[in-house]
């Protein structure tokens, strides 16, 4: 996935509030290109979904009341951060691999 920092390149951009968690896009950030509007863990929980969902433990694959979403306790953004920890976990060290 293409990164890229705030403040980074030529054009410099002023702190913003990222759209799902709320909290400042400060310089040093790391962004998704093609979500500019996010840091870059809280555009993949909102492409790929909760941690539960990665993980196939939420309602939409457990129908037995078990279901998993996203931790107890945790802001948007700690969630967020868990759920891009976890595809960097899964990824493979082979290119195609992924």
């Amino acid at each position: 996935m293409d990164v890229r920092e705030v403040h980074g390149g030529p054009a410099m951009m002023p702190p913003f509030q990222c759209q799902w968690c709320k909290e400042l896009v400060t310089p040093g950030d790391l962004m998704h290109s093609l979500m500019p509007g996010y840091h870059y863990a809280c555009a993949l929980r909102v492409t790929v979904g909760s941690i539960g969902h990665t993980q196939g433990t939420c309602s939409c694959f457990v129908k037995d009341g078990t279901a998993e979403d996203d931790p107890p306790g945790l802001t948007r953004r700690q969630a967020a951060q868990l759920v891009a920890d976890y595809v960097r976990q899964q990824q493979s060290p082979q290119p195609g691999r992924n």
